[in-house]
């Protein structure tokens, strides 16, 4: 599969851990400089520690299902019996205490729902990630292609999604065979807007299918 350029969101950090996280961050810094520079002397407790920094950091940035509001599986209204019949025949299901394990996914966020889901999504198929691959097919303007190719803060978010919208509302686009130029503007000026008022930038990704989980 070729690769997809997509928007993918920066991570948010609190406020409360950016102290911590400038921390953690300089000293995975060292470590991905030897790492870089001689391989040769990353011992196994430098890469234990590596993915322990990592794991600290993650743990220091606001959840976009949290910031979004998603709501959680659990409250559609045929949460348990979809459930129950999607696991019904699996192998190994029977043996796993199944009420428990029915609680602990039905407070996993509903992605469907989100709102802050976007209706083109990426190649993992997460909706708070924004497929870019249609717009050199909808938009010509160079400047705008170029900027997309850069990472956004919720300021130049907000400024781009009123370029995208001045293009959609004055028909300034192409019509690719296999894409609506109006929904797809309005799909990336909204998801440009939702984010930026949660805080979070966008920073440009090329991903394949076999890069991500799907």
């Amino acid at each position: 599969m070729a690769d997809r350029l997509e928007w993918q969101l920066v991570p948010l950090v609190k406020e409360s851990q950016r102290e911590v996280v400038e921390a953690l961050a300089e000293e995975a810094l060292k470590l991905d400089a030897v790492m870089e520079v001689a391989p040769q002397r990353m011992r196994p407790v430098d890469q234990d520690r590596l993915l322990d920094l990592q794991r600290r950091m993650d743990a220091c940035v606001e959840s976009p299902c949290e910031a979004a509001e998603a709501p959680p599986m659990a409250s559609r209204p045929t949460w348990n019996q979809d459930a129950h019949g999607a696991l019904t025949g699996i192998e190994g299901v029977a043996a796993l205490p199944l009420d428990a394990f029915l609680s602990r996914l039905g407070n996993q966020p509903d992605c469907a729902r989100c709102p802050g889901a976007c209706r083109y999504p990426g190649v993992s198929g997460m909706p708070c990630d924004f497929d870019l691959s249609p717009l050199s097919l909808v938009l010509t303007d160079k400047d705008l292609l170029d900027h997309v190719q850069f990472e956004l803060s919720p300021p130049e978010m907000e400024a781009l999604a009123a370029r995208l919208d001045a293009y959609r509302i004055d028909g300034w686009y192409s019509r690719p065979q296999d894409v609506d130029p109006e929904e797809y503007l309005a799909d990336a000026s909204r998801f440009l807007r939702f984010w930026s008022k949660k805080g979070f930038g966008v920073a440009p990704a090329y991903a394949t299918a076999e890069d991500r989980d799907v």
